[in-house]
């Protein structure tokens, strides 16, 4: 009578149970307990890694018995016997499995169990079945009762089995799916590169038309101007900004061309502060004050700071639209600034000292003050003003701090409220 049972698994449990010596090898028949194979029955079990054939049962059984000979001496056994061969790479893995050391094997290929050829039950001895009922009963002594029968059976193939498959790899198909996942990276990244430069393009677009339409009145007037002095057409009334520059002890000096802030800082209003230490608003703490609306003097900050930047970049909301951000540039090495450059400065902090002034391209204070809008900065003390004589005869806003710094943000309001109309009425050509 013939069931299906897996030859693997009958030699792993008469392995486990010290029978190997039980084991019946007689011609082309094997003999495990009460079953009958032939000795080329295919297993489950994979050669070379779970890439090569099912290894036979004459081939498990025989390397059992003298699988620990030398390999020299067991291939030229193996050759006699006319058997397959174990590779000595199989040998660790497939002794510990075979042996029970491990349960499991990812060379077993449970999917060939379906070709393997059905058991044969051996028959009772001095039995002879002479009818169909006499050979039901033989095959319940033998086999035993119905919960043994499925006790020893085993699952031919499953949903993760199959995944499992030994010689089936599913490796090329995740590396299609990192490569597909790459490639969308990679798309994204430059539809966002591709985003940021058309919106930076457009910006640009919608500055040069804006600035067009409002000077397109004046265009019969600007043909063979430099662009520095059209920038100023705007203000024609104003004092023009000297490229030669005359000091004080009766030398003369150049406005340098080389810009002095970078090509990125072209159309951003540039704020000047004063280089003294007596100033209370210098380079070190104007951004503070601009900016977050408080006053710290400039020794606090210097204490935290290493080394003096060349300039400070502030934001603001747009005057023109108040959801963007624009940038200010504050500077206090007025020598450094080119003459494109100076045509972008918007205000100037003055000091009260007339050196302050030693290297700004206009005549005299009162034109300085005249072309920029001047601001000075002094300390309110036992409700008495404080100015320097100089600041009473120059055309500046002064602006007054006291001791009490959550009237900082006043001051600081103040500033802006008197220089955003200024910047709208003159300084189109800047981004504001």
């Amino acid at each position: 009578m013939e069931s299906i049972v897996d030859p693997l698994t009958i030699l792993r449990q008469a392995v486990k149970d010290g029978k190997l010596d039980e084991i019946k090898m007689e011609g082309d028949k094997i003999e495990i307990g009460r079953y009958k194979y032939a000795k080329k029955t295919k297993t489950a079990y994979r050669s070379r890694k779970g890439k090569g054939s099912q290894y036979t049962l004459g081939a498990l059984i025989f390397f059992l018995r003298h699988g620990k000979e030398k390999y020299g001496r067991y291939v030229s056994m193996v050759k006699g016997a006319k058997l397959m061969t174990v590779p000595r790479t199989d040998h660790a893995e497939l002794r510990d499995y075979l042996e029970g050391r491990t349960d499991s094997s990812p060379y077993v290929d449970t999917m060939a169990l379906m070709e393997t050829k059905p058991i044969q039950l051996k028959e009772a001895k001095h039995q002879k079945p002479k009818t169909f009922d006499h050979a039901m009963d033989v095959e319940e002594k033998e086999v035993g009762t119905e919960d043994q029968i499925k006790r020893m059976e085993r699952q031919w193939a499953g949903r993760n089995s199959k995944l499992d498959h030994p010689t089936i790899s599913f490796k090329k198909i995740t590396s299609i799916f990192r490569q597909v996942e790459k490639e969308i990276v990679k798309e994204h990244r430059k539809r966002d590169r591709s985003r940021e430069k058309r919106s930076s393009e457009d910006k640009h677009k919608r500055h040069k038309h804006s600035h067009k339409k409002h000077n397109r009145h004046k265009d019969s007037k600007q043909i063979g101007k430099s662009p520095a002095r059209r920038r100023s057409s705007s203000s024609i009334s104003l004092p023009k900004i000297l490229k030669v520059v005359t000091a004080s002890d009766g030398s003369m000096m150049h406005i340098p061309k080389k810009r002095y802030l970078s090509s990125d800082h072209k159309y951003r209003p540039i704020i000047i502060v004063p280089t003294a230490s007596s100033s209370l608003i210098t380079l070190w703490n104007a951004k503070y004050f601009l900016q977050h609306k408080k006053y710290i003097p400039s020794k606090e900050i210097q204490r935290t700071m290493k080394k003096k930047p060349r300039y400070v970049e502030i934001k603001r909301p747009s005057l023109h639209n108040p959801k963007r951000s624009v940038e200010y540039i504050i500077v206090d090495q007025v020598e450094k600034l080119s003459y494109e450059e100076w045509h972008q400065v918007v205000a100037v902090f003055a000091s009260g000292a007339l050196w302050q002034f030693k290297y700004y391209p206009l005549k005299s204070p009162a034109e300085i003050f005249e072309r920029f809008c001047g601001f000075h900065v002094y300390m309110k003390t036992g409700g008495q003003n404080k100015v320097k004589k100089n600041i009473e005869n120059w055309k500046v806003h002064k602006l007054a701090l006291s001791s009490l710094r959550h009237q900082d943000k006043d001051v600081c309001y103040a500033f802006w409220k008197i220089v955003s109309p200024i910047l709208q009425a003159r300084y189109s050509n800047l981004m504001i």
